[in-house]
């Protein structure tokens, strides 16, 4: 195998003439960052990170306001932890394997995270205090964890023998896992920040996409989220909304990818919160108590690049 390019761009669509003498490939830049502001009024945000694609897969707030995140760096998706202020960053992560899709239980003392080694994807908690990690599931595909900062159980999407992808929930400890629904679900479930309700993507019979707002204590479903046509796909899963009434996710309707807050529980108009002019949004996570909101927000341009053996 020869390679060629020595950089850190990605490189999609390559195609060789028939002579092997020139390829021509699309290389696209990704200059994604992280910006942190005030949860209650997002229109003055500050960036704090300027990575090439900081947390586009994946962003958690520990109850000390600090920020786990994923980042591609070195052409490896590791997790990094950063103060709000963009100080004492660290990585956390070190082997050649994907790490994505953190999130932060047990008072803060442990990230769970999703590694794909050996092929197949499963979860991994990380103590923060020694920077040890070991594997908490190992079925047949697990992806997606989340958990409040202080939870003790991981929700997550798992695969079953007959290769569905449900919800299910385990231990942060470990131990076998539960299944708790018999819906086939398209995203993990996300527990609401005042641990009452459960969020999952669904479809609906006719493809239409909806996002399931069910108990967290006896799973009966509580409210249907259409997803709106307007909604951004290329941005990341909705948010659950400090008060855990609404869901914030990056919508198009004004043209720009802007966050908006989309009222649960009843019947209102959506609220636009921020009034980007430009790039895209690839995820948003609020802290613990609210106070503060962490976005991953850049842009992703691509040029058709030619490459000449000139041997």
């Amino acid at each position: 195998m020869l390679k060629v390019s020595n950089d850190l761009y990605d490189y999609l669509s390559a195609s060789l003439s028939v002579d092997g003498y020139t390829m021509v490939a699309v290389q696209q830049d990704s200059q994604v960052g992280l910006w942190v502001g005030s949860g209650a009024d997002l229109k003055d945000l500050k960036q704090i990170t300027s990575g090439r694609e900081d947390g586009m897969q994946g962003i958690a707030w520990t109850p000390q306001n600090r920020i786990v995140y994923s980042a591609n760096p070195f052409d490896n998706w590791d997790l990094f932890i950063v103060d709000a202020d963009g100080s004492h960053s660290q990585q956390l992560t070190f082997d050649k394997q994907f790490h994505g899709h953190p999130t932060v239980c047990d008072q803060g003392r442990s990230v769970v995270y999703e590694r794909d080694a050996a092929g197949s994807s499963h979860l991994w908690r990380l103590d923060l205090q020694s920077g040890a990690s070991t594997q908490l599931t190992n079925g047949l595909g697990e992806s997606l964890p989340a958990c409040t900062s202080a939870g003790q159980e991981v929700y997550y999407l798992g695969q079953t023998q007959e290769k569905a992808t449900h919800p299910f929930k385990i231990s942060i400890a470990g131990g076998p896992p539960t299944q708790i629904s018999s819906v086939q679900a398209a995203s993990g479930p996300v527990p609401s920040p005042d641990q009452r309700h459960l969020k999952f993507s669904d479809f609906e019979k006719d493809g239409t996409g909806v996002i399931k707002i069910v108990s967290m204590n006896s799973g009966v479903d509580e409210w249907i989220f259409k997803i709106p046509a307007t909604y951004d796909r290329n941005g990341g899963f909705t948010t659950w909304g400090p008060a855990s009434l609404s869901l914030v996710g990056p919508d198009l309707r004004n043209g720009t990818p802007n966050l908006w807050e989309f009222p649960l529980f009843r019947d209102e108009p959506p609220r636009q919160l921020t009034n980007f002019e430009s790039g895209n949004i690839f995820n948003q996570r609020f802290s613990p108590d609210g106070k503060l909101i962490a976005i991953s927000r850049g842009s992703i341009s691509s040029d058709a690049v030619l490459f000449l053996d000139t041997k």
